[in-house]
């Protein structure tokens, strides 16, 4: 089957182009959709760094209990 003149490779370029656009719209959305890191934290009742540990771990989006 012959070619047409108007598309060739030029509209598969074109094909992929907007389904790669399209991937990179969508990433964000898969990216906040992604499961929730948890992280359980048991603390010593004389140590005080433990606070520090669970703020560091929540601001890299880990839930911490």
């Amino acid at each position: 089957m012959p070619k047409d003149p108007g598309t060739g490779d030029l509209g598969l370029r074109r094909r992929q182009f907007i389904r790669g656009a399209l991937a990179l719209a969508l990433l964000p959305a898969v990216v906040r959709a992604a499961p929730a890191r948890a992280v359980e934290v048991w603390k010593d009742p004389d140590c005080g760094c433990c606070k520090d540990w669970v703020a560091h771990l929540e601001a890299h989006g880990y839930t911490v209990t």
